[in-house]
């Protein structure tokens, strides 16, 4: 079985300092940045913002609305400053192809 959210999240964040000798991050996810967001096979660019610390982060478009998530699973992922973030597009399985695909792999076993 394949994991399918609904709905991902990049988030940029500020970069912040080191904050152990593992080189461990201590990152702020309050403020404000850029954010990708990947919903119903298309990319919308924008925003987020966060006021404190128990605040709910906010997304918004380029045009300054605030972007609703639908029904299901939603996936935030934190990028800090100086990290990249490739994506491509990729056709979607059918059905046919995934038994096919589930059949090949239990074969290999």
């Amino acid at each position: 079985s394949q994991l399918r959210p609904k709905t991902v999240v990049i988030q940029h964040i500020p970069k912040e300092e080191v904050t152990d000798d593992k080189g461990r991050l201590r990152l702020d996810v309050t403020g404000e940045g850029t954010a990708e967001v990947f919903r119903d096979g298309e990319v919308i660019e924008g925003t987020w913002t966060k006021e404190d610390r128990t605040a709910r982060t906010r997304f918004y478009d380029q045009d300054g609305n605030e972007i609703e998530f639908g029904r299901g699973q939603v996936w935030v992922t934190v990028v800090p400053e100086g990290f990249s973030v490739e994506w491509s597009q990729e056709e979607e399985a059918t059905s046919e192809d995934e038994i096919t695909n589930s059949e090949q792999s239990a074969e290999s076993y």
